[in-house]
């Protein structure tokens, strides 16, 4: 392990409940109740408690569940949300015990504790063959599914996954559509049989991406924008992690949220009228996640000016500050960004893997320390009534 969490620490993930998740209760030729099911409910749990571990794993570890105790109290309806919190109470050398509290709308739907182990992958696979035989390499070396996400037009060819951000009228801002179809994404391209070398991060239409959907989150409470930013702040971590080089395609628009995802890439190619900043603090509150990544891109004085001042900065003046790498005329922008490909194609895929591994472990970025500093400061702005001010303005175009 590269770290150990801090005791007491917590992680949250919030889902809406969709009908492969849930059971149906009564007869099957009347109308049926159909609510979220306890399995679905152990593994949302999990993954609460899998994704405080993962900053702090190294690339050739993983978790494990190996003991879970759950009452489950209370049903959620389909198309409801559950929200669950994992939080660290207990670390015995490399098991890590927590305790399981999961909400849905109407209050505390479940209660539980769960005991994880970190283990090595190529051990862990060893005592997998060791147990099912032969057809255990197979089922590992399976090559995953391709996602089908409606948010994300995406696509692999000759080892490059293409993803296009795809909600063109909203500027391609971050919703809660968006930020699971990017999750499924990163399970896809982490996964271990993934023959993907190379990602292109694009936005369709005038932008590549405008931020977080301030609509959406004027609709939310505070806690639940708090989820939402851990989440997206771990769709950044997983994103700048990834084995593979990571080239962001910028066009128009690019702030927030988005301008996290760009600094997520290796690469960051941007056409004359892409425009970045980090308007947050005119809303009431601090960028929530990634911060250190503009830092180590434009240093404490740049980050200063994107983040107090929100400043917003033209593709030449990003490009002079170091925020990005090249930038081309409009019309040369796809160009530019398939020569990039090339580039990267004709390198070693290991070499760049393990490179990207080191730079990660070595630099600034990926500190899970920071992302909770962040999301910390983050939550404490978004609870209070000039956060909600903030995006009263900004829905009603008016600057602050």
């Amino acid at each position: 392990m590269k770290s150990i969490p801090s005791v007491p620490s917590e992680s949250r993930r919030r889902i809406e409940v969709c009908p492969g998740q849930t059971i149906a209760l009564g007869p099957k030729a009347e109308s049926p109740v159909e609510v979220f099911s306890t399995p679905s409910l152990i593994l949302l749990l999990e993954l609460a408690a899998k994704d405080l571990l993962a900053p702090h794993l190294e690339a050739e570890e993983d978790s494990v569940g190996v003991h879970v105790e759950l009452k489950h109290a209370a049903p959620t309806p389909r198309g409801g949300w559950v929200e669950a919190t994992a939080r660290l109470v207990a670390v015995q050398g490399r098991q890590f015990d927590f305790e399981l509290v999961a909400v849905d709308a109407a209050g505390e739907i479940g209660r539980g504790s769960h005991r994880r182990a970190v283990v090595s992958l190529s051990k862990f696979k060893d005592a997998l063959a060791r147990r099912t035989g032969p057809q255990a390499e197979r089922l590992i070396a399976s090559p995953p599914m391709v996602p089908a996400t409606g948010t994300i037009l995406g696509g692999v060819t000759g080892g490059v996954a293409r993803l296009t951000l795809n909600r063109p009228a909203s500027l391609n801002a971050i919703d809660r559509s968006l930020t699971a179809d990017l999750e499924s994404w990163l399970d896809y391209l982490e996964h271990p049989a993934c023959a993907v070398r190379l990602v292109v991060l694009a936005g369709a239409g005038r932008a590549y991406c405008a931020g977080e959907d301030i609509k959406e989150h004027a609709a939310l409470d505070a806690e639940a924008s708090i989820a939402l930013a851990n989440r997206r702040g771990q769709i950044c971590r997983r994103l700048a992690l990834l084995p593979q080089p990571v080239i962001a395609q910028v066009h128009g628009p690019c702030f927030g949220g988005g301008l996290m995802l760009a600094l997520a890439a290796d690469l960051v190619v941007a056409s004359h009228s892409a425009t970045f900043g980090l308007p947050e603090v005119k809303l009431g509150w601090p960028p929530a996640y990634t911060l250190d990544a503009v830092v180590a891109r434009v240093g404490r004085n740049g980050a200063r000016r994107l983040a107090l001042l929100a400043e917003t900065w033209t593709a030449a003046e990003a490009r002079e500050l170091g925020l990005v790498d090249r930038v081309v005329a409009d019309n040369q922008l796809r160009s530019e960004a398939e020569r990039a490909v090339g580039d990267f194609l004709r390198l070693p895929a290991r070499a760049l893997a393990e490179t990207k591994r080191l730079l990660a472990d070595l630099g600034p970025a990926g500190s899970s320390g920071d992302l909770a500093r962040t999301l910390d400061a983050y939550s404490r702005c978004r609870r209070q009534p000039e956060a909600a001010a903030g995006m009263k303005a900004f829905l009603e175009g008016r600057d602050r």
